[in-house]
């Protein structure tokens, strides 16, 4: 996450938005709201529109709204309309073709012809990475690239804490279906990181999935005692820290690497 923060990519703003996404669906499960329904559906086209792997995100928080969306008065009406929020979320790829209607002298890809805006809408440019394989030696050495990128962003104690931590919001009634929700969100990033091993960067893929485990850890200590909570707090104060400290060189390689600017 601070190595994309600090990159020109897709990622931290696909973060930014991720979170906006979850606070949202967990705030309308406990408040509803058909305005705030429509802001989410309209953060979730935008979501999707920025980076398609948001789209892995709005699985688990359809489910967890699904209960609540059936008792609506009005149901259908108000799905045509979450679809059109979600759909003008698109409209920022309108900035493409007028860009090129201005005279912009640098467009990716070939988007100054309808087949190469739609080509980069599709993301056909990476079609060829998004492909299935199923075969039981394929997944096995995906599950241990998975299992090693997130021991390496989290430490395995770090992940012990986050399983134990889960476990207790799972246990907790009143932490059990936003805990659920969080875990879905966190499988749902893994799974696609499993069966899609080489379509995106496994690093990036899984920021969604460290998303859900740190706020899964959240989750478990703010059920605790406040005295518990404190501790806590400066427990993951001083492993942020650790952790900071033992990525500095490797962040500082990449983010002051020069090369790019040569190549330009």
């Amino acid at each position: 996450i601070w190595v994309h923060g600090v990159l020109a990519e897709v990622y931290s703003l696909s973060i930014a938005l991720s979170v906006a996404l979850m606070y949202l669906t967990d705030d309308l499960r406990e408040n509803r709201s058909e305005r705030r329904s429509w802001l989410l559906a309209l953060l979730g086209g935008l979501g999707v529109a920025h980076h398609r792997l948001l789209a892995l995100l709005l699985i688990p928080a359809g489910l967890y709204l699904l209960p609540i969306a059936f008792r609506s008065r009005s149901f259908p009406r108000w799905l045509m309309i979450a679809s059109l929020c979600f759909g003008a979320g698109f409209l920022p790829y309108l900035d493409i073709p007028l860009r090129i209607w201005l005279g912009s002298t640098w467009n990716y890809d070939l988007a100054n012809t309808w087949q190469g805006f739609w080509r980069v809408f599709r993301g056909e440019e990476v079609a060829g990475l998004q492909r299935l394989n199923l075969a039981l030696p394929a997944l096995l050495a995906a599950a241990r690239d998975v299992g090693q990128v997130l021991v390496s962003d989290l430490t395995l104690p770090g992940l012990v804490i986050i399983g134990l931590a889960t476990a207790r919001g799972v246990w907790r009634r009143q932490t059990r279906p936003v805990t659920w929700f969080v875990v879905g969100v966190g499988a749902s990033y893994a799974l696609f990181a499993l069966l899609l091993r080489h379509a995106v960067l496994l690093q990036a893929t899984l920021m969604g999935a460290l998303l859900a485990l740190c706020i899964l850890l959240v989750i478990g200590l703010g059920s605790l005692k406040t005295s518990w909570q404190n501790i806590g707090g400066i427990v993951c104060l001083g492993w942020a820290v650790w952790l900071g400290v033992n990525n500095w060189p490797f962040v500082i390689s990449l983010t002051r690497n020069q090369n790019g600017v040569a190549y330009a």
